[in-house]
């Protein structure tokens, strides 16, 4: 039976399976490392956030003092998941992009203020 399949799908690309990806320079095949003693490492079988969670999460940055805690919290690498650190750090760029343009808007109405009273 397993000649049959053999001379029968020569040539499919699923055919040639491996458990690990090929390295593209020939030679053995890259084996994925983990580091199991180092806490901070990566963990590529993390459990994604489910969409319940994701919707705790934007209700929670939503309040005002609490969002702000839990923000500062999150940006600096607290919390249980990977995705929801990284969403904070994303959205930090708008925040920081928000706060210069206000120091802009504020800057220029104060000049605006000052050359009207002269």
């Amino acid at each position: 039976m397993s000649n049959y399949y053999q001379d029968n799908n020569r040539g499919n690309s699923y055919d040639n399976r491996q458990p690990y990806q090929q390295n593209p320079y020939g030679g053995a095949p890259v084996v994925p490392k983990f580091n199991n003693d180092n806490p901070k490492a990566p963990n590529y079988y993390e459990k994604p956030m489910s969409v319940g969670q994701w919707f705790g999460t934007l209700i929670l940055l939503a309040i005002p003092i609490i969002g702000e805690i839990c923000f500062i919290i999150w940006l600096f690498g607290g919390g249980k998941y990977r995705q929801r650190v990284n969403y904070v750090r994303a959205m930090l760029i708008p925040v920081i992009l928000a706060i210069i343009a206000v120091i802009i808007i504020f800057a220029a109405g104060g000049l605006a203020m000052l050359s009207s009273l002269s």
